[in-house]
Parts: C-alpha cells; sequence; structure tokens
C-alpha cells in the first residue's frame, strides 16, 4: 500500500502515508500489537507467549507497511496478494489514531486496488472485534468461523 494516496477523508488524515516494513520496525509492531490486540485475544480465551506475538509480527513480514502520520508511525497493514485473492493478514493502528476514519480510507484504498486487479480480498477478525463492523459496513461478509475469529470476503 505504499501508494496510499495523500488526502484526506478528514482534515486529520492530510499527513498519512505508508513505507515498507524493516526490521528496526519490530520493537513498534511488538508494540503496537500488545496496545490493539491483547483485550481482544483475551477475549477470545488467547495467550500468547512473547515469542507467539514474534512469531504473529513476523509471519509475511514482506507484506508488511508501516502507516505514518509524518514520520512517525502510527500502524500497520500487512496485505498479501496473490492473482486470485488478496488476505488482509493484519490491520492495526495505535489507539491515538483512531476514530479518525484512518482504518476506513486504509480498507477502502486496497478494495479500490483490488477492483482495479479483479481479485477478491479475505480477512480474520476476531469475534468481540468491533472492526467486524467496519468490514461489514465496507461489503465483506461472514464466510466462516471458528471459535476465535470470523473469516471475512468481499467480492468486487
Amino acid at each position: 500500500m505504499s501508494n496510499l494516496k495523500p488526502g484526506k477523508t478528514g482534515d486529520d488524515l492530510a499527513d498519512i502515508s505508508c513505507r515498507h516494513a524493516v526490521p528496526d520496525d519490530v520493537p513498534f509492531l511488538l508494540k503496537l500489537r500488545e496496545a490493539t490486540m491483547s483485550a481482544y485475544l483475551s477475549g477470545a480465551g488467547i495467550e500468547l507467549s512473547p515469542e507467539q506475538s514474534l512469531a504473529r509480527v513476523m509471519h509475511r513480514f514482506e507484506c508488511a507497511e508501516i502507516i505514518l502520520e509524518g514520520e512517525q508511525p502510527v500502524g500497520l497493514l500487512k496485505l498479501h496478494r496473490d492473482e486470485a485473492e488478496w488476505e488482509v493478514i493484519q490491520l492495526q493502528l495505535c489507539p491515538s489514531v483512531q476514530g479518525r476514519g484512518l482504518g476506513t480510507r486504509l480498507v477502502l484504498d486496497v478494495i479500490r486496488e483490488a477492483k482495479l486487479a479483479k481479485v477478491s480480498i479475505s480477512l480474520g477478525v476476531l469475534r468481540g472485534n468491533p472492526a467486524r463492523k467496519l468490514y461489514e459496513s465496507l461489503g465483506f461478509t461472514v464466510t466462516g468461523s471458528d471459535n476465535h475469529e470470523f473469516v471475512m470476503k468481499l467480492i468486487p
């Protein structure tokens, strides 16, 4: 998503961009994961060791984009692009930037690009995570579930 378009959903989002993640970003990504996921993981009955959290951060690291506000990292988007389907592996935003429309803007950008590529988009969302409502409002539907998460898909 490094081609995230400058622009805004509101005045708050004028200075948002993305860049590829590098190994020096790992400490930030671990803190981001803790800040954004620990309550939902706990609520789902999932307790991860520090090693498991690191493994999750490193999973598909080549797909990781750091979301920046100015020069400050404020989030992560991991998007795996395949010829037939794209998978949103992770989308996490620092609590300080949540509620400003940034998540919506990022997902809409992914949807726009997927339409151009003529591919569907899939993602998983933990049960109890309010992001499910955002995904449903943007056209994703639940296609499966397990004890911990819903699998959602959008066919543009």
